[in-house]
């Protein structure tokens, strides 16, 4: 008897569609474009960076850090905080280096902060 009850045991008729209801349903952030004066800020903010990293050896200048993250499957993403002492500043592909193997794309960054 229990055998054939087995038969009639509830099955997904779509597989996937749970899934696929789940992501759509997941909410994301869209990033947020930065007026002339924050980008400037943030431009006086990076050169203060790269100073103190000439004048101090590498991992020795922390930073705090919000930047916005592109989600993997879908438009928008979301925004991150970091505290990471500074690897090195790659100027030509325009991202921070940070010692715990972060690497953050400049342009994605919104706030900055250089720790004492």
């Amino acid at each position: 008897m229990t055998n054939r009850a087995a038969q009639f045991a509830p099955f997904a008729a779509l597989v996937g569609y749970d899934d696929a209801i789940a992501e759509t349903a997941r909410a994301t952030d869209q990033a947020v474009e930065l007026s002339s004066d924050l980008t400037s800020l943030l431009d006086v903010q990076l050169s203060q960076l790269q100073k103190a990293l000439e004048e101090q050896s590498p991992n020795t200048v922390e930073v705090r850090l919000t930047y916005f993250v592109p989600d993997k499957r879908k438009e928008g993403g979301h925004y991150a905080n970091i505290t990471a002492a500074v690897k090195g500043i790659d100027e030509t592909a325009r991202r921070i280096l940070l010692s715990d193997g972060h690497i953050i794309n400049v342009d994605s960054v919104v706030q900055l902060t250089i720790l004492p």
